[in-house]
């Protein structure tokens, strides 16, 4: 083996750099440990005379921290200090183990001792002492210690011994530091000295690999370099090596030795070569050209692919034409050019046209022959012209433009669009106008798709408009639970956009109910019976929680195609009314059934009693009163059911008139004083301004149920205050109690019909829960407004608002030296009698009246004369009636806006006001009241400033 390693000159290669790595990888590893091994040594040196030092000086520190701390005791004679001198003994005393644990030699083990016997000394001797002596105020025993016992001279010595001791390790740790560096500074000496002797050993080594490798290897390479420029070589060197230079040398001159043989038939193979290879330049000729035609194709290919790709984009109209446009420009080579579609808006695209152009184009359709053409042969054909100015530009010289006229058809029988192209310089090839025209047969086919496109959209979204106009919720799922179409009011109903629940699926339809249902386990089941099954019901009703609770009944229908089951519909009805007025209905069966029958039982009692039995007159006449007590009861009820249904079908009305609301107010307070005597009644009124306009009874009627109710649910008795006073334009009156309050979950359904608070402190006090919302009712119609304001056991506040009016006493009166009319009013009536009385009415009040007994005459007389006021009789003898003047007065455009007030023995006053008229008196009645309506209504047109307003009060007396 090492014959074979001394012959080979890889074996001496890998040999010998094995032996230098193991020889470098030695020393450095000796040399690097060596180097360890020194730092580790001193470092551990270093580190404990460190320690030591901090030891020390710690000691030192504590030391003089307890001399000072005894120090300051005997100058002040303070007890802190004791106890900061004990604390500084218990550190020490610490400090002096962590010493004893680091001792390593006698020298440090005996000045530990003289550590310990100086703390015992000091701290068990001296200092106790001290402090005996301070505290019997002893200063000569004090001194002794300090000077006759050597207590300074211990101080100081043990001073000195630490400073001492310090010194010493510090030239200790200088030495050590000293020596560490001198023997690092030898071993890295010895490291590079190493490192240098292998460097001179790697450059023997690489001497030897040039001169037996290098050096024979580039004589070889100079020698073939000859062979290949033909020179002629017999023998070469380093045959006879045995190793792999010698190898290299026999194969090289066995190869030369073998191409010189083999040259001869080289030179006869190359002629027979030279023969074939003209023979493949021919074949090759004819490949390039079946190439080119390959090549060619398959760029039509790809135009034809990328103009497919263009009218596959997209669905729209607009942008499917543009993308037609840019892609024949850009093919065809184009400069510009245009489509239009021969539909009824004539839609078009173009490019590189100006708007000019294209209106030019869009017109020659209508008026040349390029249609009438295009119809008869379907097919494209080319026009050559001159250049116009504008083509040519900045060019002089006259140049030609081609335009190609391209049809589209359907089935070759209908044009369905014209497209024109237009290239300058150069005509269109019948090869490029076949590619062309298999363009237009594709277009067409995208034309047809867009159109039925389009009809499929329409329908749908016809669809869809339909579905919206519906009011219940509609939605669609497929077999496999997907929701397919929902409509607006679906959407609206779970407050979703139609988009997210398109997207969802029956499972996720599912979570969302979950979240806006009550209990929503059965209608989950009901859905996916619905879906997947048959429903055992036909309809499922539950409460949807969208913002309020609604009320909805889904009713699920199959849908089959083909006797297949391909989807099912869900209908959402919101029967959230019909579901309050079934309750109302009960609840008003329920209250009704109680609160007639309670006092009619009373009635029927004791009418019994009275019929059956022989009565004391005193017995009698108690029985009667109660009878009469409940028989009004009965009176209200019946008058609160009649109140609800007159508010509810539009026919109540009001008798409306200037009044002081204190005036109002007091008159109820002094009937309901009478019903109690455990309250006391206020009238706090914090504004001068008390008018307003409205109906006295139904005023009264108001404040009634508002004070009752403030008596009734205060069982306990109290104050009930009544608080008049003016905020901005408003008059508001408050009725405030100390009673039972109410709940803050009542408060929002307090002014609905039948409505009680269910509370047991409530249920003896009775009531039909129509009062409030008849407040409310009256209220609302006299402009105004209710709110309640209350703390549950604390006591209401109901507040009624009113809009302010201005006192009619603050008006000043007219000076009757200066009389002037403040209103021209016009009567029509043909009763001379009564046409003077309320002539007279009006005069006395200052208007200047005019008074006409035929309808057509007083009509051209008012619009000519425009009065402010017109008074009619609907019946007029030998005349058109009040309802046709009331009629050509409004068709007027001068004269709709006169107030018409109608005085007539007919009791129809809703078709009066249908016709626009602003007063229905019913004959008979006091004048004083006609006066009254005009000035109030003049007033509410603005014109308390212009008009003299009388006094109500006295009109009402006279």
């Amino acid at each position: 083996m090492n014959r074979q390693i001394n012959k080979s000159f890889v074996g001496k290669s890998i040999w010998m750099g094995v032996a230098f790595i193991v020889i470098l990888v030695a020393g450095i590893s000796v040399l690097r440990g060596y180097q360890l091994h020194i730092k580790d040594e001193y470092d551990q040196k270093l580190s404990h005379i460190s320690t030591h030092k901090a030891m020390l000086f710690n000691i030192e520190q504590i030391a003089d921290s307890a001399l000072f701390e005894g120090r300051g005791y005997l100058a002040f004679g303070k007890d802190p200090f004791i106890a900061q001198v004990n604390e500084q003994e218990r550190r020490l005393e610490d400090e002096l183990k962590l010493f004893f644990n680091h001792i390593d030699t006698t020298d440090e083990q005996q000045l530990y001792n003289e550590f310990q016997a100086f703390k015992q000394w000091y701290f068990d001797d001296a200092f106790p002492k001290v402090v005996q002596y301070k505290k019997e105020k002893n200063e000569a025993a004090i001194d002794k210690v300090a000077d006759d016992e050597g207590g300074t001279d211990k101080v100081n010595s043990f001073l000195a011994l630490l400073e001492e001791e310090n010194k010493k390790l510090q030239l200790k740790y200088e030495q050590t530091l000293s020596e560490k560096e001198k023997k690092t500074t030898f071993a890295q000496t010895m490291f590079f000295l190493f490192l240098g002797m292998m460097v001179l050993v790697l450059l023997a080594l690489f001497t030897a690999v040039i001169r037996q490798v290098i050096l024979p290897l580039k004589g070889l390479a100079f020698t073939a370099s000859q062979i290949s420029h033909g020179a002629y070589i017999d023998s070469l060197d380093y045959t006879k090596r045995d190793d792999e230079i010698g190898a290299l040398s026999r194969s090289l001159e066995k190869m030369i030795q073998d191409l010189q043989q083999n040259e001869q038939e080289l030179m006869a193979q190359n002629e027979e070569l030279l023969a074939q290879q003209d023979e493949l330049n021919e074949q090759q000729d004819k490949l390039q050209q079946a190439f080119a035609k390959t090549k060619e194709n398959e760029e039509a290919l790809l135009r034809r692919n990328q103009f497919i790709r263009a009218l596959a984009n997209t669905l729209n109209k607009c942008e499917l034409l543009g993308n037609v446009m840019d892609s024949m420009v850009h093919f065809t080579k184009a400069t510009k050019g245009i489509i239009v579609l021969m539909d009824e808006g004539k839609s078009y695209a173009s490019h590189g046209l100006v708007e000019k152009e294209e209106h030019q184009f869009l017109q020659s359709l209508d008026e040349s022959s390029i249609i009438a053409k295009l119809q008869t042969s379907m097919k494209p054909y080319m026009i050559k012209r001159e250049s116009s100015s504008s083509e040519r530009g900045y060019v002089t010289d006259p140049y030609y433009y081609y335009d190609l006229i391209l049809p589209i058809v359907h089935d070759d029988k209908e044009l369905l669009a014209v497209i024109m192209v237009s290239r300058s310089g150069e005509g269109f090839a019948e090869k490029e106008i076949e590619e062309y025209t298999g363009f237009c047969q594709q277009i067409s086919l995208s034309l047809e798709k867009l159109h039925m496109y389009e009809e499929a959209e329409n329908s749908r979204q016809t669809v869809q408009d339909i579905l919206n106009t519906i009011h219940e919720g509609i939605q669609l799922f497929d077999e496999e639970g997907r929701i397919l179409l929902v409509n607006e009011t679906l959407c609206d109903m779970m407050g979703e956009e139609s988009e997210a629940l398109l997207q969802k699926s029956s499972d996720d339809w599912v979570e969302l109910i979950q979240e806006k249902v009550e209990e929503p386990e059965g209608l989950i089941e009901f859905i996916r019976k619905a879906i997947h099954q048959q429903p055992q019901e036909a309809s499922y009703i539950f409460k949807l929680r969208n913002g309020s609770t609604q009320i909805i009944q889904l009713y699920p229908e199959t849908l089959h195609r083909e006797d297949h089951k391909f989807g099912t519909i869900f209908v959402y009805r919101d029967i959230t009314k019909q579901y309050e007025v079934d309750q109302m209905k009960s609840e008003f069966v329920s209250t009704v059934s109680h609160e007639l029958r309670t006092p009619l039982s009373s009635v029927l009692g004791f009418t019994e009693l009275m019929l059956n039995k022989e009565l004391p007159p005193q017995r009698q006449r108690k029985y009667l009163m109660t009878i009469s007590q409940e028989a009004s009861r009965l009176t209200a009820l019946i008058n609160d059911f009649l109140d609800v249904q007159r508010m509810e079908s539009g026919k109540q009305t009001y008798n409306k008139n200037y009044y002081s609301i204190q005036n109002v107010v007091e008159d109820v307070l002094t009937m309901n004083k009478i019903n109690t005597n455990i309250h006391d009644f206020i009238v706090d009124v914090q504004t001068k301004k008390l008018t307003i306009l409205g109906d006295k009874d139904k005023l009264s009627q108001v404040f009634n149920n508002l004070l009752s109710n403030a008596v009734k649910y205060s069982p306990n008795g109290g104050k009930i205050i009544v608080r008049i006073r003016e905020e901005q334009s408003h008059l508001k009156v408050d009725v405030i109690d100390e009673g039972l309050g109410i709940p803050e979950e009542s408060i929002s359904h307090l002014f609905t019909k039948f409505y009680r608070i269910d509370n047991t402190d409530r249920r003896k006090i009775g009531g039909t829960g129509l009062g409030l919302a008849i407040v409310k009712e009256i209220v609302k119609a006299h402009d105004g407004d209710i709110h309640v304001q209350s703390q549950f056991g604390h006591g209401s506040t109901f507040t009624v608002s009113f809009p302010l009016v201005e006192d009619v006493s603050m008006i000043p009166q007219v000076d009757s030296t200066d009389r002037e009319y403040k209103a021209h009013v016009v009567i029509i009536e043909d009763d001379r009698s009564l046409a003077n009385l309320l002539y007279e009415e009006l005069k006395d009040n200052d208007f200047h009246v005019g008074h006409f007994t035929d309808g057509e005459t007083a009509v051209s007389a008012i619009i000519e004369q425009l009065p402010d006021a017109v008074v009619v009789d609907i019946l007029l003898d030998n005349s058109i009636d009040g309802w046709a003047v009331i009629k050509k007065l409004k068709e007027n455009s001068k004269t709709e806006k006169i107030p018409i007030f109608i005085s007539t023995a007919l009791d129809e006053q809703e078709k009066g006001q249908h016709l626009g008229a602003d007063g229905y008196l019913v004959k008979p009645y006091q004048p004083s009241k006609l006066s009254n309506h005009i000035l109030q209504v003049l007033l509410e047109n603005e014109r308390k400033g212009q008009i003299m307003v009388p006094n109500p009060e006295k009109n009402e007396s006279e």
